[in-house]
């Protein structure tokens, strides 16, 4: 009766799962309950999981910016240019715009960061594309995480990089 009670002891202590994230694949500890013994088992995922993975996480709005991004690239011959970099997780953001009659006509960006930063910039470059500066500068880091379905708690450092780069390039514009 003691060792049983002490392998129910054992199995709660330990963790359901977790996974480390390779460069090339994402290998997964998972911990089953096979009648009374436990199990570890190593799963080799494929890409199919790790999208399986970021749809449970992401809004299916942060997945579609980032699987289908608006106004990506660099402007030719920009008025205005600007980039911020996030130093803690190292996201870097660039937003290009040609700027005529105080309206913005075309505005790209250029990214490199996690899935909810891409997201983001996506998102700040299809909102503002057309709009007037003033327009632009009204936009509000609550209306961008609306505008995506929400963010999770570990990734609102994405938004917060957007709304810093559209108010660096609206600065460049003010010059």
């Amino acid at each position: 009766m003691q060792n049983e009670e002490a392998r129910e002891k054992l199995e709660l202590r330990q963790p359901p799962a977790f996974c480390i994230l390779t460069s090339s694949y994402m290998y997964c500890l998972v911990f089953l309950r096979v009648t009374s013994y436990p199990l570890w088992l190593m799963i080799l995922t494929s890409n199919i999981l790790t999208s399986l993975i970021y749809c449970l996480v992401y809004s299916p709005q942060v997945l579609d910016y980032f699987e289908h991004p608006r106004n990506p690239g660099v402007v030719n011959d920009p008025d205005a240019s600007a980039q911020v970099e996030n130093p803690v997780c190292g996201d870097i953001l660039k937003l290009t715009a040609r700027i005529s009659q105080d309206r913005i006509v075309e505005i790209k960006f250029l990214a490199k960061g996690c899935v909810p930063a891409m997201a983001c910039a996506s998102a700040i470059a299809e909102f503002v594309q057309g709009k007037t500066v003033a327009e632009a500068a009204a936009l509000k880091r609550e209306d961008l995480v609306l505008k995506l379905g929400g963010l999770p708690e570990a990734s609102t450092h994405a938004s917060h990089l957007g709304i810093e780069a559209l108010t660096a390039l609206l600065g460049e514009i003010a010059k």
